[in-house]
């Protein structure tokens, strides 16, 4: 229904190559409206939620020096 959201909550770990050390580690939830109705109006907001997670994610890796 328009005007409900959808919330995105992740957790995600950043292992070393052998996965022996934790690099990083990220906690995220990310809140979107849902603008209009319908199916597609619900997968636009998906996308800007997934979009916003890929944005935090990129921070967290700019600030590892590997």
């Amino acid at each position: 229904e328009e005007g409900d959201g959808v919330i995105l909550v992740t957790r995600l770990q950043i292992l070393s190559g052998d996965g022996s050390a934790l690099l990083a580690s990220l906690r995220s939830k990310v809140n979107g409206p849902i603008e209009g109705a319908g199916f597609g109006a619900m997968v636009s907001a998906q996308s800007r939620a997934l979009g916003q997670l890929a944005n935090e994610i990129a921070a967290a890796l700019q600030q590892l020096s590997l």
